[in-house]
């Protein structure tokens, strides 16, 4: 065993629980964390490829028009 292993067995049992706790609790936070910057990443790539799409509409629409006023001349 490696020698912080060692020292840690050798705590007595309350605080090994309170250090136990305190890891738990850290690691609760970091996955809050992850799940945050999952979220805004998704968001922000949801959001691109609505604007993506809204100008590629956009081309289609003036597209369209100038294909109605060559028809329509």
């Amino acid at each position: 065993m490696s020698e912080a292993t060692d020292r840690y067995n050798a705590l007595p049992d309350e605080q090994r629980w309170m250090l136990w706790e305190l890891m738990c609790e850290e690691q609760i936070r970091m996955i809050a964390q992850d799940e945050k910057r999952i979220k805004a990443d998704s968001d922000r790539a949801v959001r691109a490829g609505r604007d993506r799409a809204k100008r590629i509409q956009q081309e289609l629409d003036r597209h369209r028009a100038q294909q109605s006023k060559k028809g329509g001349e």
